[in-house]
């Protein structure tokens, strides 16, 4: 059995989190992740928070920092433990791309792994970074806007930048 902890108007509230709730966050996942990522609250449901908890997994974090380093090494750039697959998945602008933010997604990577404290923010940034198909990763060649993305996602990683 779950409880989940949440803080309201300087109040703790207690509320059951059952398998239910626990299926419905792990399938539904990318709702929650986008809330997160956009600054709300783990404290704003228990969906929220299970969510948040699941995010800040050691486990969790070291899978999207492998998904970020195949993503690199399929654009070409050596990553330590991550083979190039056999057909390049993004168009050529986008591996320009991430080659050329290498060091910005390796740093993301090297931090999603670092033992520690992170913030659920900086996790779901990360998570949708690998995850969203139409985002600077995947889609549009951006450079400038792809180190802007790993940046805010490295620095929100931060847990001491997390507003309370």
């Amino acid at each position: 059995m779950t409880w989940v902890l949440l803080e309201r108007d300087d109040t703790i509230v207690v509320r059951h989190a059952g398998p239910v709730r626990k299926a419905m966050v792990r399938l539904f996942g990318p709702h929650w992740d986008q809330d997160l990522a956009a600054g709300v609250s783990a404290d704003t449901s228990v969906e929220h928070s299970l969510r948040a908890q699941y995010l800040v997994m050691t486990g969790h974090r070291s899978l999207i920092a492998d998904a970020i380093c195949r993503i690199m090494a399929q654009a070409g750039v050596s990553v330590a433990g991550a083979a190039p697959s056999g057909f390049p998945m993004q168009s050529p602008r986008t591996r320009r791309a991430v080659r050329a933010c290498a060091g910005d997604l390796q740093r993301l990577a090297e931090r999603l792994r670092a033992p520690g404290p992170v913030s659920p923010r900086g996790v779901a940034l990360a998570e949708l970074l690998v995850t969203d198909g139409a985002g600077p990763l995947h889609y549009g060649g951006d450079a400038a806007v792809l180190r802007a993305v790993c940046l805010a996602a490295e620095e929100a990683l931060d847990p001491s930048t997390e507003h309370l």
